[in-house]
């Protein structure tokens, strides 16, 4: 069930990265009369656009990152004379220790250690554990499941080449 939940969630990720890739060759497309300088900037301003739009994504990516890895007390707030502080330096400052038990990155750990248990017992043929061994796919493949229970989304690039 978590297997197919990632992959989906692997999937949604592809299909709208794949929209905004074929946006932005249906613009610079369209713009062929254009000289190479104007369809750079355009292609170059698509990208950034992209880029901006998804930051939100990535400031959450990193905070539930924070989180799992034990810095729970980093979030920015506001004391009570209205100064911006940390979570952490708000509560020492008012006397009190903040206290951790980060249950999150022993689930993880238990998950990512089952899964590669899991890789290990399938059978493969030769060629197809050669090339495995080679590239690495498990521990990729490993952390990845890891940025997807961590982020909440796993972003990869895929790509043959024979």
């Amino acid at each position: 069930m978590l297997m197919r939940l990632f992959l989906c969630v692997i999937d949604k990720y592809r299909i709208f990265w794949k929209l905004q890739i074929l946006a932005l060759q249906k613009k610079v497309m369209k713009n062929t009369r254009k000289t190479d300088a104007e369809r750079n900037e355009k292609v170059l301003q698509a990208a950034y656009n992209a880029w901006m739009s998804a930051g939100q994504m990535r400031r959450n990516m990193e905070r539930n990152k924070n989180f799992t890895y034990g810095s729970q007390w980093g979030d920015i707030v506001k004391d009570q004379s209205g100064n911006l502080t940390t979570e952490y330096n708000m509560l020492i400052a008012s006397g009190k220790e903040p206290i951790t038990n980060n249950l999150m990155r022993q689930l993880v750990k238990s998950v990512v250690g089952r899964f590669r248990s899991m890789i290990k017992d399938e059978a493969q043929d030769e060629e197809e554990a050669s090339i495995k061994d080679f590239n690495l796919l498990d521990e990729l493949d490993s952390r990845s499941l890891e940025e997807f229970l961590i982020s909440g989304s796993c972003i990869q690039r895929v790509e043959q080449d024979f």
